[in-house]
């Protein structure tokens, strides 16, 4: 009798490595091998004898050694325990009793999918003198990660660290969606709709510039309230316009274009002083109380409503324990890496720190139509379609959601990190992070890291389909806004 198969949670070494079995008829057989590749098979927990064709890819892991023969031609197939198994349409096992026993992944997953598009990042990732991580969700399920370079080099305070998946960077302005994803909720749970004003919920003693009444929530999640900056022309603010006086000195100027397009960090900066007002928390006139018990809120509220939720614990807008993540030019030119420090003042538009692995799972439930327990299925198609703390690309196919995060300083060669969440069709969401910039951009594919991941998307779809066997360039694709932010 052969030995059951169950999907589970395993961990697997080094480079993605397909060896195709042989070609039978009607049948095909992947024998997969990972090294440094995280895999996590989802279980269905539903015992199948598959004695028919079967009509969609199951992909398990073997817990005991299995020979089994194929059923159209009698040649043995053999596998040992711990090795990740991939059946293709039409296969159909036999043996002594002509039945293959085991638990199936038969949940909407698709394995080999997420694999080659794992693959596909690797190939461009893997060697590069990088730090990076990478992490897929496929509905709301973590299936696959790799990490590789470095965190932290000789020459730096504690000498080499790894860049692993628990290693945890600055996201940059993928803040912006989970800030999204906290003044969702909260208006949900205060019945207040995104297209009331913001005014009301603004520290009384502020003092009101022109058209500051107009602005609505909806309109600072998609940067078109009309705040362009401290000057006199759209220019994104970083530190000074975000921290309490910069973000008071910006009310107190006002608005003369409501409605149009400015990218602006504080947009999202303001959502920490108002979403603790929001929850009925009074301001005491005093600036720097104020300041920090905003603050404190913000983050209790964003740990609370949207960490808590999948798990993620004691998130921090700083390095852990000051076990830092440093940041580098590309190539690596030999100095020592920068520290992006703290962020505890200026949270909203940017500020958090998270793993790979922990921001998949954050961004993978809550844009998941399969998990409502950050966002409802409703909530997340009005963020996604609203392009509410996200932005679109569209191919002329499908609509690609994400959410980039650039940060950098301007050293010679500048050093940076940039980030990205992507929601892709087949409801696949993957993060990526990298700690180090070529001329200020991502280090490869001329900088462009939301067409990088894309067409390595892409070039998994295409692989898997057979309708290509190599990567193809990004083309005609539709943006939102083309601009790293």
């Amino acid at each position: 009798m052969l030995g059951n198969v169950s999907l589970s949670i395993f961990y697997l070494y080094r480079e993605l490595i397909f060896q195709i079995m042989k070609k039978l008829p009607n049948f095909l057989v992947y024998l997969i091998f990972f090294s440094s590749l995280e895999i996590v098979a989802q279980p269905c927990y539903t015992s199948q004898i598959i004695t028919t064709p079967i009509t969609t890819s199951k992909g398990f892991k073997a817990i005991t050694i299995i020979s089994s023969n194929n059923i159209t031609t009698g040649n043995e197939v053999n596998f040992q325990a711990g090795n990740s198994i991939q059946f293709n349409p039409g296969f159909q096992a036999g043996g002594t009793n002509k039945v293959f026993t085991a638990y199936i992944g038969d949940c909407n997953y698709d394995i080999r999918l997420v694999e080659l598009f794992a693959k596909s990042l690797n190939d461009t990732l893997v060697g590069k003198d990088v730090g990076f991580s990478f992490a897929i969700c496929q509905n709301d399920k973590y299936m696959i990660g790799n990490s590789g370079g470095q965190k932290a080099r000789a020459i730096d305070i504690g000498g080499t660290k790894p860049f692993t998946t628990n290693t945890k960077m600055h996201i940059a302005s993928m803040t912006k969606s989970l800030s999204t994803m906290l003044l969702l909720k909260i208006l949900d749970i205060k019945n207040i709709s995104l297209d009331n004003n913001i005014d009301p919920y603004l520290p009384s003693y502020w003092p009101r510039g022109i058209n500051i009444s107009q602005i609505t929530f909806r309109q600072l999640l998609t940067h078109k309230s009309g705040i362009i900056g401290s000057g006199s022309y759209c220019n994104n603010g970083s530190y000074s316009e975000n921290v309490w006086s910069g973000l008071k000195s910006l009310i107190n100027k006002g608005i003369s274009n409501t409605g149009g397009y400015c990218y602006q960090n504080a947009n999202f900066g303001l959502l920490r002083v108002l979403i603790p007002s929001l929850m009925g928390h009074t301001f005491t006139g005093n600036e720097t109380t104020d300041a920090n018990q905003t603050e404190v809120l913000f983050l209790q509220y964003l740990q609370s409503y949207i960490f808590n939720t999948v798990n993620v614990n004691n998130v921090q807008p700083d390095n852990p324990n000051n076990d830092i993540t440093y940041t580098y030019p590309y190539p690596y030119d030999g100095t020592t890496g920068w520290n992006q420090g703290n962020f505890k003042v200026t949270m909203g538009g940017y500020g958090i720190y998270l793993t790979s692995f922990e921001a998949a799972k954050i961004y993978g439930n809550a844009l998941s139509s399969f998990n409502s327990s950050i966002l409802s299925s409703s909530q997340s198609q009005e963020m996604l379609n609203g392009g509410l703390g996200c932005y679109r690309i569209y191919d002329g196919q499908n609509t690609y959601y994400y959410h980039d995060g650039w940060w950098y300083l301007l050293t010679s060669p500048p050093k940076g990190i940039r980030s990205i969440w992507m929601k892709f069709p087949n409801n696949i969401t993957c993060v990526l992070f990298v700690n180090a910039l070529k001329n200020q951009q991502f280090p490869f594919y001329n900088g462009n890291i939301t067409g990088f991941l894309y067409n390595s998307y892409k070039s998994a779809e295409n692989l898997l389909n057979g309708t290509a066997t190599a990567r193809k360039q990004y083309i005609n694709l539709i943006y939102d806004d083309p601009n790293p932010h």
